[in-house]
């Protein structure tokens, strides 16, 4: 179960990556950065809604405490992915 958290995880910074790219050329030269940054959010969000709706029902059903390990993993999982990112900004 855990495993398969991570491979729904693992699509949802995938989407991020491609919303990333897709406001840095489309959205931010059609509308401004301080326009393309909140719609592009709007965007991630409906994506990672969307996959949460279909991905989330085939983990399978688990105990309270498989739950909160998943939250927990997915909550370190984005932050020591964002803390390599900015380290990797800073070089």
């Amino acid at each position: 179960m855990i495993k398969k958290s991570i491979l729904v995880w693992l699509s949802i910074i995938h989407l991020a990556i491609l919303n990333g790219a897709f406001r840095e050329a489309f959205l931010v030269p059609w509308l401004g950065e301080s326009y393309a940054q909140p719609v592009s959010g709007f965007i991630l969000c409906l994506l990672i809604f969307t996959v949460s709706l279909f991905l989330i029902p085939r983990i399978g059903k688990g105990k309270p405490k498989t739950y909160w390990q998943i939250r927990c993993l997915w909550v370190v999982l984005t932050n020591d992915s964002k803390m390599n990112n900015k380290n990797a900004t800073n070089v």
